[in-house]
């Protein structure tokens, strides 16, 4: 049985009633949701390659050009190594910018997802159409995987039916999901929420096969992308909301995450990976723990803001110099009215308690890059149930006669800007998104021009000091 439950028949005085409600518990939902994502998300099989996959497909096609610098294809995602002469070597050619320092690193250990991208190589090289469809499976297989989780966590209700329909048409799945070099994050995010769902199923239903089964999911998100590790988030907080054991046994069951993530970390910086000398871009908490929990601080509302309500995380970028300072504090403003609104069913609702605990640790490891929409597939995962419980609560008709005018008011707005930004605005942002997965085509272009050389004699050189686009020779 799920561990919350609620009933058609106890909303039949609200908005949701009748065929709307019904609609909401049917079994074929989750693949419902899942099919409309993916139609959204269809222009994506049009966006070829962009960004860094002319980088990754150099590597996969082992092409001749600058071979010395080449990595083999298992490091496709190891950009710069921090070997000195090597970096000096891509700068003279201009696949990093002149101003990169000889020692940066920024290389990340992601076999899985470098499985995939060989199989695209080996199967239909040179077809980024099918390359593309090969991503949008992935992604169908992650609204489905979390379709059966809110399901399980909230049976067959109209919260759970919400939750599902809000993840599915999110639009800050767009850019994982169009963008060939982001497919990482898809396949983290699939292996880590059946992390959770074995998780559940061994706590609640007692099942020793999940008990091994998600602690092995853990690992193969981990090794899909870094993004992996706030699965768990999601384990702490279920043992602190979900769980009715024993403390001792609360914290038994955490072990055998802890010791995979410690493992895996342990194993990522024996064979060199990490990220050093690209502060403003990756911070590894390990290595500056004092200025991570300060981006913690500046950055966590931010990611939360554009999560629940909008703007997209990167508007802090156009806003100027202290534009990520502003978004924060409109993400804190939106926050604590959220936590009011949201206080009573927080505070009787174990499920909520969980989805909103597990929301906020995720975030925490956002935290070490700068805030993108495209690092909130996990973040996601507990907004949309929790706003799928709170939609079903406030939109069932049960709730208001019980509170003041006042706050009925508020709370009319609140309900109708959230429907508003998740059922109208989001599909729109998805479908946009998917066509241009790291911007409009006039602007990628204009970062591939490469200066007008026609003036130029036959013995002059023209060396480019700041090309807008580092690497672009890859491209060419």
């Amino acid at each position: 049985m799920p561990i919350e439950t609620e009933s058609i028949r106890q909303q039949g005085s609200g908005v949701l009633r009748g065929s709307i409600a019904a609609l909401l518990v049917q079994r074929w939902l989750g693949p419902g949701a899942a099919l409309g994502a993916l139609l959204l998300t269809l222009p994506a099989l049009g966006v070829g390659w962009v960004a860094d996959d002319h980088y990754q497909r150099w590597v996969l096609r082992q092409s001749p050009v600058y071979a010395g610098l080449r990595p083999p294809p298992a490091d496709m995602f190891r950009f710069v190594d921090g070997n000195p002469r090597r970096t000096e070597r891509m700068k003279e050619i201009g696949l990093v910018p002149w101003w990169t320092s000889p020692t940066m690193r920024v290389a990340f250990w992601r076999p899985l997802t470098v499985l995939t991208h060989v199989v695209d190589q080996k199967l239909w090289p040179g077809r980024p159409a099918i390359m593309h469809a090969h991503n949008l499976c992935w992604f169908g297989l992650l609204l489905l995987s979390v379709a059966l989780l809110y399901r399980q966590i909230l049976g067959r209700t109209v919260a759970a039916g919400l939750a599902i329909v809000l993840y599915a048409v999110d639009y800050t799945h767009a850019v994982p999901a169009a963008w060939l070099a982001n497919r990482s994050t898809l396949l983290a995010a699939l292996f880590g929420v059946l992390a959770i769902y074995a998780h559940d199923q061994w706590r609640r239903c007692g099942r020793r096969l999940a008990a091994v089964l998600g602690p092995l999911l853990l690992a193969m998100a981990l090794l899909s992308a870094e993004a992996g590790i706030a699965t768990v988030a999601y384990v702490l907080a279920y043992a602190l909301t979900l769980d009715r054991s024993t403390w001792q046994s609360k914290a038994a069951t955490i072990l055998p995450y802890v010791l995979v993530v410690f493992l895996w970390r342990t194993l990522w910086s024996w064979q060199g990976y990490g990220v050093a000398e690209f502060d403003y871009v990756y911070l590894d908490p390990a290595a500056h723990p004092f200025r991570f929990c300060g981006m913690v601080f500046l950055r966590a509302p931010i990611l939360l803001l554009s999560q629940l309500a909008m703007p997209p995380a990167e508007a802090h970028v156009v806003l100027g110099p202290h534009g990520a300072l502003w978004v924060c504090l409109a993400g804190l403003a939106v926050l604590l009215l959220l936590v009011f609104l949201l206080w009573s069913l927080l505070r009787s609702t174990a499920a909520a308690r969980f989805w909103a605990i597990g929301m906020v640790l995720a975030t925490i490891p956002c935290c070490a890059t700068i805030p993108l929409t495209r690092h909130l597939m996990f973040i996601s995962i507990g907004a949309m149930g929790l706003l799928g419980q709170y939609l079903a609560m406030a939109l069932g008709g049960g709730r208001w006669p019980n509170v003041s005018l006042l706050r009925r008011l508020v709370e009319g707005m609140l309900v109708g800007l959230l429907l508003l930004v998740h059922l109208l605005l989001a599909p729109l942002g998805l479908l946009l998104l998917s066509r241009y997965p790291v911007g409009p085509s006039q602007f990628l272009a204009s970062l591939h021009a490469i200066p007008c050389t026609t003036a130029l004699h036959g013995s002059q050189d023209l060396i480019i000091v700041n090309h807008p686009l580092p690497g672009v020779v890859l491209s060419c």
